[in-house]
């Protein structure tokens, strides 16, 4: 059994990752929730049904934890797990995490490249990223070459203040009133959509790092007026047409992934505290290559991704 710590426990990841562990007593003996922020000192919440209170971020707090996820901003958080024991693991959870600040790992996909290595100080992907790790994984047995998607994102990938902001903004527009909060998005969402500000070569770095000798992947993400759930449409191809059985074989053999069994399109709705990337049916473009259409949960796979990552680090793979 474990010490774990939460930095940064309140927030929308954090709240998520909290209610993961409360789940799952049996990972750990003491989770600590911690933080730098004076705001949420003192914050009274719970994991497993029982009380916990957020104490402050110091060396003493710290001290003697085997794992800390870390969900405030990257850089911050890469200079805060200095502070850890050493040999201790730190999971950095922010979206926007680079290879300078850490080792991106997916669990089951690199998870296993943990077994001997020093990296310490681990990234949980964009979720983008995540999603299409789970996709690209179990095709590249079928000769996926190449891999190319557009990531339509929520505005809980900006925590409780974008989709405040969302309410606010469609509040505001429904009732007519002028004023628009736009602190966060810079600009109306609300029933609206537009190229995020996530530049296509922070998830290309992730992605090569995930698939050093795999295929081309190439994505872009839109910001999109929805509260919760990501979308994506991905074009993927092959050194040699599978065949749609195949493909769906592959695909369906995933643990992370889910193939949607009913007449209805997915929508991000669907994907709603769902711990898996859900899937409707592939289909062909006629030349060899096939559309696929996903929706997944951000915040609840994101979470699993991050717990399975610190097990496998204290497993050493």
């Amino acid at each position: 059994m474990s010490v774990f710590a939460i930095v940064h426990p309140t927030g929308l990841v954090g709240q998520e990752i909290r209610e993961l562990l409360g789940r799952h007593p049996e990972s750990w003996s003491e989770v600590r929730l911690l933080t730098s922020d004076e705001t949420e000192v003192g914050n009274l919440t719970d994991i497993g049904g029982k009380a916990a209170m957020v104490t402050q971020l110091d060396e003493e707090g710290l001290r003697g934890v085997e794992v800390a996820f870390f969900c405030g901003v990257a850089t911050e958080s890469a200079e805060l797990a200095q502070q850890l024991d050493p040999g201790a693991v730190a999971v950095l959870t922010d979206s926007t995490g680079t290879l300078e600040v850490g080792r991106p790992v997916v669990h089951g996909v690199n998870s296993a490249d943990l077994a001997g290595a020093a990296d310490r100080l681990l990234l949980n992907p964009h979720p983008g990223v995540l999603l299409l790790s789970h996709l690209v994984h179990p095709l590249l047995e079928l000769g996926l070459t190449r891999c190319t998607a557009t990531l339509i994102m929520p505005t809980s990938i900006s925590e409780k203040q974008g989709l405040d902001e969302l309410f606010a903004q469609a509040r505001q527009i429904v009732a007519m009133v002028q004023e628009r909060e736009q602190a966060v998005f810079g600009r109306q969402l609300a029933f609206s959509l537009y190229p995020d500000s996530v530049a296509p070569g922070q998830l290309t770095q992730q992605l090569r790092a995930l698939f050093p000798e795999g295929p081309a992947i190439a994505a872009q993400t839109i910001q999109a007026g929805v509260f919760h759930g990501l979308s994506a449409s991905v074009h993927v191809t092959f050194s040699k047409d599978p065949g749609l059985s195949a493909l769906q074989e592959a695909l369906a053999a995933s643990p992370r992934v889910e193939i949607n069994d009913t007449d209805q399109p997915l929508s991000p709705i669907d994907s709603a505290a769902r711990a898996e990337v859900l899937l409707d049916d592939p289909r062909t473009d006629g030349h060899g290559g096939y559309w696929l259409w996903a929706v997944m949960d951000n915040l609840v796979l994101g979470a699993q991704n991050a717990l399975g990552v610190a097990r496998a680090a204290l497993r050493g793979g």
